[in-house]
């Protein structure tokens, strides 16, 4: 029994797993990548449920990477789809899942076409699983990664400057944010995540609500001429759901080629107060302090620069240029939002 422990929860070692076709989810090896700090370290406490329930369904002849640090689930990510493997499944929340996505897309998107990603939701930001309508029960979404079809999303791509002023990119599933959304992002606290994503994402918002100052940004669209105007910031929503339930752009769907972008602009705290619980049934759209345009691409640039993060993660600052590559993955579980 140790032995194969010991052999299920080893880093896959590379060229370990042989190529494989996709016609059904017994086609192919399997590899599952678990972040055991997700939602607190709800993950880890649910290791053992988690296992037991991939073993009833795949067999024993499935990889383990159980991360140790930053970049671990990336690495180990490349590693696999670099090996033949056909299924990645990543066992955490939107981090744990922009960190494969990044380890999957690392070589090139053709690369990773060849290899769906399954989705064991268990993290504080969960905007990607509810996007796609994942079931909130882990043996539902257990039974999802057995079904012999997937779905192809778009995804997205943010060039943008980090801490020391260098070129950097990211890919990412769900959404990005600049200025007041980046903010929260970098607000929640560590502790809080073990109460949920919808307590511990609203906490660092109602905070941000008090303590942000908009910033002059000029945004681009498309290529075209730039607008500079005083905004809190922008929310660039590739699905229609992000962390903690939030509703920023409701009307986007993850496989129609386009980024629905929110522009939140400059208010007063009572106007911020009154659609702060407007954001989780997406009616704040509805108020001239908001609009959403549709788009493939644009560049945001202000001075000072603000913040970025994408995927719940803090990534850098502006300028940044951001653009969508139309059905960029597959995903094992659910469907996108309205199919």
């Amino acid at each position: 029994m140790s032995d194969r422990i010991d052999r299920l929860t080893a880093p896959l070692p590379q060229g370990a797993v042989p190529a494989a076709g996709r016609e059904s989810f017994a086609a192919g090896p399997v590899h599952v990548i678990l972040n055991p700090t997700a939602a607190g370290g709800r993950a880890k406490r649910l290791e053992s449920r988690i296992l037991a329930g991939l073993t009833d369904r795949f067999g024993p002849d499935y990889t383990l990477c159980v991360t140790e640090r930053a970049g671990h689930a990336s690495a180990s990510a490349s590693a696999a789809v670099a090996a033949g493997t056909a299924l990645v499944v990543a066992v955490g929340g939107d981090g744990t899942v922009h960190e494969i996505l990044n380890g999957l897309l690392r070589a090139q998107p053709i690369v990773a076409a060849r290899c769906e990603l399954g989705i064991v939701n268990c993290g504080t930001g969960s905007g990607l699983a509810d996007s796609l309508g994942l079931p909130d029960a882990l043996d539902g979404q257990l039974d999802l990664l057995t079904l012999p079809y997937s779905v192809a999303i778009d995804v997205g791509h943010v060039a943008y400057r980090d801490a020391s002023g260098r070129a950097a990119q990211r890919w990412f599933a769900s959404e990005c944010q600049v200025g007041i959304g980046s903010v929260v992002t970098a607000c929640v606290h560590p502790t809080s995540k073990r109460f949920g994503g919808r307590l511990a994402f609203g906490a660092a918002t109602l905070r941000s609500v008090f303590r942000h100052r908009a910033s002059a940004l000029s945004v681009s669209y498309n290529g075209t001429g730039a607008t500079t105007l005083p905004l809190l910031g922008l929310a660039i929503g590739n699905g229609h759901i992000c962390a903690g339930g939030m509703r920023l752009t409701p009307g986007a769907r993850l496989d129609d080629g386009v980024f629905d972008v929110l522009t939140i602009h400059d208010m007063g705290i009572p106007t911020r107060l009154v659609n702060f619980p407007r954001i989780y049934a997406g009616s704040h759209v509805q108020s001239p302090r908001f609009a959403v345009h549709r788009t493939g691409q644009l560049t945001i640039a202000a001075e000072p620069p603000v913040s970025v993060s994408a995927d719940g993660e803090c990534l850098g600052f502006t300028p940044c240029r951001i653009s969508l590559l139309p059905a960029a993955l597959r995903i094992r579980s659910g469907r996108p939002h309205g199919s």
